[in-house]
């Protein structure tokens, strides 16, 4: 009808960003849809910052309590927790498109309550992030996969097996 005035490239265009935008908006309603099926509640409207940490800090609380321990058992137990949180904000923030180191840092925060003392350990799993990626660790790929495939279909049995990642990383950290 508007031919005339959008040439063919300008209607492809439009077409291919409206095709976008709908796969966005799907890919955010899987990540809600998967929060939810794990109790996790979002506080406030928020910043997509904001949403994605709260979201990864939720998943890794959940998985604390589902393999027994809590955010403050031991410096090992941290650093799986802390290094699961990078990478479930890697994941979330692409989804949300929200920037990823501020909002992986958002996750430790409300991990910890603000507990400046445990803020090297975040530290220290975001390096060891950023190695493992350059090196195409197995172990990272295998949590980056099963938490995606968790978000994409989130039943018991997917969130299962992020469990069993988590757990597979605590007993290679040496505390198990």
């Amino acid at each position: 009808m508007f031919g005339w005035l959008f040439g063919r490239r300008k209607q492809e265009k439009f077409f291919l960003e409206m095709m976008k935008a709908a796969a966005e908006g799907e890919g955010r309603r899987k990540l809600f849809e998967a929060a939810s099926m794990l109790g996790i509640i979002i506080k406030g409207a928020g910043t997509d910052e904001e949403k994605c940490a709260q979201i990864a800090s939720g998943l890794v609380n959940n998985l604390l309590k589902a393999s027994g321990t809590n955010i403050n058992s031991n410096e090992d137990d941290q650093f799986v927790a802390a290094l699961f949180s990078v990478i479930a904000c890697s994941h979330f923030s692409r989804i949300l498109t929200s920037q990823f180191e501020l909002s992986a840092m958002l996750s430790w925060v409300i991990l910890t309550a603000g507990d400046i003392e445990k803020i090297e350990i975040s530290n220290q799993a975001t390096e060891y992030y950023i190695d493992m990626t350059e090196r195409k660790a197995p172990v990272l790929i295998a949590a980056g996969n099963s938490i995606a495939k968790w978000v994409n279909q989130p039943t018991a049995e997917n969130f299962r097996a992020v469990v069993n990642v988590f757990d597979h990383c605590r007993s290679m950290v040496g505390y198990a």
